[in-house]
């Protein structure tokens, strides 16, 4: 059986107008850099395009009354201009008579193919294939390939002109394009371009509010028939923005030209600073370029081999569903920052302008779960990195009036607030943005994201270092944040914004009071676990935590409003319930919200519980959120509701695919690509880790679905589960043969390393 297609992503048509969204479908990354899928000679005339190439932690800020910071739009190292006679790709001379590209999801490799007929009759056949390296994440590898067919003079719908056998002239201009803006804002100076080695071009430049030095290496080799080829003629053209070296070879029938360039990109931010930027570009491009295109695709397509070998899931029964699922799966391994504990996620991974680069909660909710349980390292980083903006965001609870750390709801290199509190309109005004200041959900959020790594990993440095300190903050953000309604005898947070950003300055959301309570009693717990050993003793001691603190942090938990009627519904806010179904009052559900909650804590909330919330909210939400699916999936998949579970699967993996909220152009949607693997492996597949840290297995298939596989890892060990809609085979192994403790279909057993379990549905 060919299964090929459920590793492809193909172009099947060309329309201008859909220009801007292939360029985010077809985007590359390796965690350090990113680059859209824009066509290598330019976007053809009229068609929507937005070049973007950056490399992470590259951020600026931007200057003005809407002050935050944008990762930076850097020179294009891309771009090309190709004559094949006296006609330029893309120009009317040159009629494409087919043209494809495809993304390779086992290797990251981009290919276009093309047919060009030219104006004699004679046809050309061309090829484009990049991909961003994952062995050496400073690269980009590019080549062409060109070969020109006989030409017969007749058939040909261009004006012919007279035949001739004679070597068609090709010419090759490649090099950098400095004339890029963050939506036109410009982020940077140009420090230094020119020539180095015998066909090398560089280009340096330097943020301006920042001061970081970007530099890039480039160098291109030729071949004729696989033998090294010097170029008839070449030409330094330097043109305003654009720096480029001109090739001219001629290209005889029959034979083929193939171009290899490599583009190396160090900055002064890097972690491994061996010699200035510039030094070290050049050093890697030369380095690189003497290995070829070949052996440098054959070295990350090995990188990669590995990662999919610990994060694939198959599905058997849908082909969509697992070209889909494949297809979050590889932008979310080619965005990740495994490498650099300073940065995380943004919103739209390295794909696009959207969010300019800033990260959210959808780091620590959709896609954390997703990297602890198959790159822990990269779950960790994102952890530290939080860590790391701990002084802005303790400004920023001081700010507030309270104590602890208030994290930013869009954060960049620093926890200083990046939401702008005001944004322009099209019609020249201005609208009020209100989520910075609201939504303190965030702080229970990012302490989620690192105990959840902590009880996945078992890693007691992190959590003594790092992972107790983000806890104890954020306990102490709730606890001055929290007021005392002594008439009812009870805590609640008025004046916030839950995940449903439709309603806005609201009281008792019950997703930020759940949380904060949660919050507070996991902080209360873990003082009490780590007072008695030493090296805890010590870093509470530092914390400055008392008895009375923790004391404080326990009653506040307890006595915390947590809403919920003796008909299990759960109010989302103050007054939601009595007015939710009422005519012309409130606004849909953006998103989950109450059903968030569920997908978090399946064992805090009975399942009649669960049931009555989706029958009373399922009906109220738009999903005008790109998160709102694959929650909606992963509870319905857990509730048996099989026929929508998959519908909302569906419609996550798609969510890029398929242009579902129709802004993909923008970039990818980062926490779905996240939220559908938390649908596939915690909705049908059953598994997640209970509030003790214990593992529960409990998978339910749709009908449609003959067979679901994954592979996650629990505390050093690796857990294989096998899913058929009668049984549920698990194989586990650890290093040291320890046993894991489960509970599978409801009964508590032990899984005994080497051996393969089976499971029978009751």
């Amino acid at each position: 059986m060919d299964l090929s297609r459920e590793w492809i992503v193909r172009e099947a048509k060309s329309a201008p107008e859909d220009n801007a969204f292939r360029e985010t479908i077809f985007a590359q990354a390796n965690g350090y850099m990113g680059m859209r899928g824009t066509l290598d000679e330019g976007a053809p005339p009229g068609a929507p395009s937005e070049p973007y190439f950056v490399v992470q932690g590259v951020f600026d800020e931007q200057p003005g009354r809407y002050e935050t910071d944008d990762l930076v739009n850097l020179p294009d190292p891309l771009p090309v201009e190709l004559c094949i006679g006296d006609a330029r790709l893309g120009s009317k001379e040159l009629r494409v008579v087919s043209s494809g590209r495809r993304l390779e999801m086992r290797d990251g490799i981009l290919t276009r193919e093309l047919e060009l007929e030219m104006r004699d009759g004679g046809r050309c056949r061309l090829s484009f294939e990049r991909f961003v390296s994952m062995a050496d994440r400073h690269l980009i590898v590019w080549r062409m390939r060109l070969s020109v067919s006989e030409r017969c003079g007749t058939g040909s719908k261009l004006p012919v002109a007279p035949v001739s056998e004679a070597p068609v002239e090709c010419r090759l201009a490649w090099g950098f394009d400095a004339n890029r803006t963050n939506l036109g804002t410009v982020h940077f100076e140009e420090t230094g371009r020119g020539v180095w080695g015998q066909a090398g071009l560089y280009h340096v430049i330097r943020t301006l509010q920042s001061g970081v030095t970007v530099a890039q290496a480039q160098v291109a080799r030729a071949y004729i028939d696989g033998e090294p080829a010097e170029p008839e003629a070449t030409e330094l053209v330097e043109e305003g923005s654009l720096l480029r070296s001109q090739w001219t070879t001629r290209v005889a029938s029959g034979q083929k030209l193939v171009i290899e360039r490599v583009n190396a990109v160090c900055t002064s931010r890097d972690l491994d600073p061996d010699g200035d930027p510039l030094d070290r570009a050049q050093r890697k491009c030369a380095e690189a370029a003497a290995m070829g295109f070949d052996a440098l695709a054959e070295a990350t397509r090995a990188v990669w081999s590995e990662k999919w070998a610990a994060a694939d899931v198959e599905i058997e029964g849908d082909h969509l569903a697992q070209k889909g699922m494949r297809y979050c799966l590889f932008q979310l391994m080619q965005a990740c920052p495994e490498h650099d504990d300073r940065v995380a996620i943004g919103a739209k991974a390295l794909s696009g302008p959207g969010y300019r680069g800033h990260f959210f909660w959808d780091t620590e909710m959709f896609m954390e779960p997703f990297f602890a349980h198959t790159d822990p390292r990269a779950a960790r980083n994102f952890a530290v990195y939080r860590h790391r903006t701990l002084p802005e965001s303790r400004e920023r609870a001081e700010s507030m009036g309270c104590g602890g750390a208030r994290f930013p709801w869009e954060g960049t290199l620093t926890g200083r607030e990046q939401c702008p509190t005001w944004i322009e309109l099209p019609d020249g005004g201005e609208e009020r943005i209100v989520t910075g200041d609201q939504e303190d959900h965030i702080s229970a959020d990012v302490a989620y994201g690192a105990w959840h790594y902590y009880t996945t990993s078992g890693d007691e440095e992190f959590w003594l270092r790092y992972g107790l300190e983000l806890m104890v903050e954020t306990a102490r953000f709730w606890q001055s944040r929290v007021e005392r309604d002594e008439e009812a005898n009870r805590f609640v947070i008025r004046r916030v914004m839950g995940p449903d950003e439709n309603q806005k300055m609201v009281d008792n959301n019950a997703y930020t009071n759940y949380m904060a309570a949660w919050n507070l009693r996991i902080a209360a717990e873990e003082v009490s676990k780590w007072q008695k050993h030493l090296d805890g003793r010590k870093q509470l001691s530092a914390l400055g935590v008392t008895t009375k603190e923790r004391a404080a942090w326990e009653r506040t938990a307890a006595e915390m409003y947590l809403p919920q009627e003796p008909s299990g519904l759960i109010a989302q806010q103050d007054g939601f319930i009595e007015t939710a179904h009422k005519p012309n009052v409130g606004e849909p559900l953006k998103q989950a919200d109450v059903l968030m909650l569920f997908r978090l804590f399946p064992d805090r909330f009975p399942e009649e519980v669960q049931q009555a919330n989706w029958d009373f909210y399922e009906p109220l939400t738009a999903h005008g959120s790109s998160l709102s699916p694959s929650v909606h999936a992963c509870v319905a998949a857990r509730l048996g509701r099989m026929e929508q579970a998959l519908e909302y699967f569906r419609t996550s993996v798609a969510m890029d695919l398929a242009d579902v909220n129709g802004n993909t152009a923008n970039g990818l949607h980062a926490a779905s690509l996240g939220g559908a693997w938390l649908a596939a492996v915690q909705g049908f597949g059953g598994f997640w880790l209970d509030e003790t840290g214990g593992v529960v297995l409990r998978p339910q298939l749709p009908p449609a679905w003959r067979r679901l596989r994954y592979r996650v890892q629990v505390r050093g060990g690796n857990l294989h589960c096998t899913i058929t809609d009668s049984e549920l085979i698990v194989s586990y192994d650890h290093p040291a043969d320890h046993p894991l403790k489960a509970t599978v279909f409801g009964e508590r057993t032990t899984l005994t390393p080497g051996a393969c379990h089976r499971f029978v549905r009751g």
